[in-house]
Parts: C-alpha cells; sequence; structure tokens
C-alpha cells in the first residue's frame, strides 16, 4: 500500500507540473475548455488507481475495469510524450533566464522566451493529444479488429503426403481482460471456418486465475480441427502473478485450468508430444511448459523430455509460449535441429507498434529479437510469434491488431 500511495503522489506531482503547460499553451481570460478536460480525465485515473487497490483484481473487472484503465492508460501516454517537449522548454527558459545577467542591462527580451515556451508547449500537448486518439481508438476498436495473417512455408524435405497441411493457432488469449465474450465468439467462427488440419493455442489462456476461462468454456470447446487441438501453458497460467493464501491452492488452481482445457477438447501438451499419423506420415506434435530467457518468469520447460520417442517422425512442430525459448535453445542446440517449426505467442506485439510496407517497428523489439510473425535461422528452421488474441494491462491495441495466424505447409 505505502507504493501505491508513493505512485499517487508522483502522479499528482506530474499533473500539476503539465497543467501549468495547459494553462500556459492555451491562455485564456477565464477558465479554458483543455483545463477541465485535463482534470476531469485526471479524475478518472485516480478512480481507476483507488478502484484497483480497494477492489483488486479479481473485484475490478468487466466494462468498468475496461473503459476506466483504457482512459487512464491512454491520459498517461498522452502525459509521458508532452513531457519531453516541457522539460526542453523549460530548460531553454532557464539558459535565457542566465544569459539575462550577461547581457547589458538595457536589453532584457522576455517576450521571445514566453513566446517560444508557449510554441513548444503546444507542439507538446498537440504530440501528447494525437497519441491519446490513437490509443482511445486502440481501446475503442483496436483491440477488436481481429486480423488473419496467411502464410505458407516452404519446409525443406518435406513428405508430398504432407504438403499443404493447414495450421491455425492463436495465442495470449487472456480471457480475464474482456467484459463480454463479442471478440472470442467471432474469433472461434474465423478459425472453424478456415476448416484446418491443426488448431494450436500457444498460452496464457488467462490473466491469473482459472475461473477467468469459465464464462468462455462453451464458446472454446466448438474450436475443431482435423486431426486435433493441441495446447501449452504460457507463464501467466501458473498463477504467479496473484497473491494465494496457500501455496495447496495456487496449485489447484493450475490443476483447474489444465483440467479445463481438456474439457473444452484441447489436448494440452505438459513437457511431451502426440505422434500423428496423416496421410501415411508420422507427424510429431510437441508441447512444453513455459520457458523464457528471464528466470522472473521462470524456466519450468523440458524439450528434453518432450522430444523422447520422436525419432522417427517425418515432421516435428513445438509449441513454446515464449520465442527466446527458440532464441536460446531450439535454434541454437543441434540436438532439436531437426524441429521445423516453432510456434510462439507471448509478446502481444507489446500491442502498440507499425506494420507497413517497409517498416516494421514496435517496443517489443528492444526485449524480444524475435517478437512478431515468421522467422529463419540458418538451418532452416521457422519460429512463428503470434501477435495474441487478447491484451493485458492497457485493454487495446494500437498498430498490432489481435491474430489468428492460418499457415500453410508447402
Amino acid at each position: 500500500m505505502g507504493f501505491f500511495f508513493v505512485f499517487i503522489l508522483i502522479t499528482l506531482l506530474l499533473d500539476v507540473y503539465i497543467y501549468q503547460a495547459v494553462k500556459a499553451g492555451f491562455p485564456s481570460d477565464g477558465i479554458h475548455w483543455t483545463q477541465v478536460a485535463f482534470w476531469i480525465l485526471c479524475s478518472i485515473t485516480y478512480l481507476s488507481f483507488l478502484f484497483f487497490a480497494l477492489l483488486g483484481k479479481d473485484g475490478f473487472h468487466g466494462y468498468p475495469r475496461v473503459i476506466m484503465m483504457g482512459i487512464s492508460m491512454s491520459f498517461m501516454v498522452l502525459k509521458l510524450v508532452t513531457l519531453p517537449f516541457l522539460l526542453i522548454s523549460d530548460l531553454i527558459r532557464a539558459f535565457e533566464w542566465i544569459a539575462t545577467f550577461f547581457q547589458s542591462n538595457d536589453v532584457v527580451e522576455t517576450g521571445k522566451a514566453i513566446t517560444r515556451s508557449r510554441f513548444l508547449n503546444r507542439v507538446g500537448l498537440i504530440a501528447g493529444s494525437a497519441f491519446f486518439g490513437a490509443f482511445i481508438y486502440g481501446f475503442v476498436r483496436g483491440a477488436y479488429q481481429i486480423q488473419t495473417r496467411r502464410i505458407k512455408v516452404k519446409i525443406k524435405n518435406l513428405p508430398a503426403a504432407l504438403r499443404g497441411l493447414k495450421i491455425v493457432q492463436i495465442s495470449d488469449s487472456h480471457l480475464g481482460s474482456f467484459a463480454t465474450n463479442g471478440l472470442i465468439e467471432k474469433a472461434v467462427s474465423m478459425i472453424n471456418a478456415e476448416q484446418a488440419d491443426l488448431f494450436f493455442f500457444t498460452g496464457d489462456m488467462v490473466n491469473d486465475k482459472a475461473n477467468e476461462a469459465l464464462p468462455f468454456k462453451d464458446i472454446l470447446s466448438k474450436i475443431k480441427a482435423k486431426y486435433g487441438q493441441y495446447s501449452i501453458l504460457g507463464n501467466h497460467d501458473y498463477g504467479d502473478y496473484v497473491e494465494w493464501n496457500t501455496q495447496s491452492e495456487k496449485e489447484k488452481n493450475l490443476i483447474y485450468l489444465i483440467d479445463f482445457q481438456r474439457s473444452i477438447g484441447w489436448d494440452i501438451l505438459l513437457d511431451e508430444h502426440r505422434l500423428l499419423n496423416i496421410k501415411g506420415e508420422q507427424v510429431a506434435v510437441l508441447g512444453v511448459q513455459y520457458w523464457g530467457r528471464s528466470m522472473g518468469f521462470g524456466q519450468k520447460g523440458k524439450i528434453e523430455q518432450a522430444v523422447m520417442g520422436t525419432e522417427n517422425a517425418a515432421l516435428k512442430l513445438l509449441l513454446s509460449h515464449d520465442p527466446s525459448h527458440w532464441d536460446y535453445v531450439i535454434s541454437k542446440d543441434k540436438t532439436y535441429s531437426d524441429i521445423a517449426i516453432t510456434f510462439s505467442g507471448h509478446t502481444h506485439g507489446f500491442q502498440f507498434g507499425i506494420e507497413i510496407p517497409g517498416l516494421k517497428w514496435s517496443p517489443s523489439q528492444w526485449v524480444y529479437p524475435h517478437w512478431a510473425g515468421l522467422y529463419k535461422n540458418e538451418a532452416q528452421q521457422y519460429l512463428y510469434v503470434n501477435r495474441g488474441l487478447g491484451f493485458l494491462g492497457y485493454p487495446g491495441r494500437v498498430g498490432i491488431p489481435p491474430e489468428i495466424t492460418v499457415m500453410e505447409l508447402i
């Protein structure tokens, strides 16, 4: 709770500082509408913090959480974008103020500093407002505009019988973040329309607790694929980001989530594999528990255990939630050089970025060298990183829409 009050104090000081820029940037004889709007947004932010602190994750959910957190976090982006302009403005004013001591007493250009400061204030506020608008759109519409990404992957020495094999992948549903089941219903309809051979879910079904998935049980159970539906756990599925009364309660939560996935017809893979006979060829679908570069998230996955007994498979497909597993193990260790494709998620593409012809950027790339889409190493092994279906933290997406991957092997 002490951290909460420190955070509120810092936020309040930042708001007071930026409010001075609002007044200076848009001067008025009375109270300008921008001043009123600023404090309304501040009030929503403080109420969001208060509700979250008093009600916790379990009590603060649904539409109130999505709307209030969406506005609050969008407003925070506005302030963070505006802040550098204000700091530069104040630095310029400080240097010019100091410079007046070295000028003639008859020459004091006060108007110039004020004009420059006002200009920078306005530029900063306009830039921040543009980001604010984008992030508002991101949680009102952007988070729900599902994009189907279709790719063809050429596999070295792929048996002719397996050419054309269609795989549909989704990841990171984070079901506890949704206020309604609309997006999941839409996604399931789109998935089934593909009539896939294989369906893969690559982790993070929930945010914290297994009961977040219950309202979506009937919907998710409708997902079908010719040769089965396969899933793995993500870091959020273990319940590590919420306080439990006992360790036993946490362990039961994980067991419940595993049983839930089995109850909807998904074959959850826990450091194991399934050998499938597809048109006379043996295909190994492997799945590992969470393994990530950051020890803070844990490294539970045992790929060495999952591959045992797959030596004769004509095609090996691996489900591993965090793409850093491919970066540091699968693509480096020759023991696993016969794993053709690794399917991952985890990054969400940071839920913010730019992906247009000739430009692919997101803050996610500062943490993960492979953060979205298809990658290949010199050994002709592939990694596909799904951008995720849901959202976490900020209840929206800007430039990185929710994704359903449709992959065809050739």
